[in-house]
């Protein structure tokens, strides 16, 4: 029976599943772009909705599975990576609020009047 490791990296530009088989060390990935948006056409701020990113991993660790002939039961540890995902904020129900990368820099507007009240 084939043992796989799977990996998940959310990267900044878009996301991979990668699937490593133990013995053989053959290897499977599947990559696809993602988007960021800026509210109000605010070119300063930057955001992506989790759910989305989410379900693109998904679709591709089902792809993958499927088109190699994988089963879920053979993949014995996922580990996961994410680069220039700086923050995703939660509400008290666990629902996403703001998720922005590190290219959001509204910030640099803020920190004066932080500075000044600490």
């Amino acid at each position: 029976m084939p043992r796989y490791l799977l990996a998940l990296d959310f990267g900044h530009g878009g996301g991979r599943a990668f699937f490593y088989e133990v013995e053989s060390g053959k290897h499977f990935s599947s990559y696809q772009k993602w988007n960021y948006f800026s509210p109000e056409d605010d070119e300063f701020r930057k955001e992506f909705i989790p759910d989305d990113f989410f379900k693109i991993l998904c679709n591709q660790i089902k792809n993958l599975l499927k088109r190699h002939n994988i089963k879920s039961r053979d993949v014995i540890g996922v580990s996961s990576a994410s680069m220039r995902h700086s923050f995703v904020f939660i509400d008290k129900n666990g629902k996403e609020l703001y998720g922005g990368p590190n290219t959001d820099i509204r910030g640099l507007f803020y920190q004066d009047i932080v500075e000044e009240k600490i």
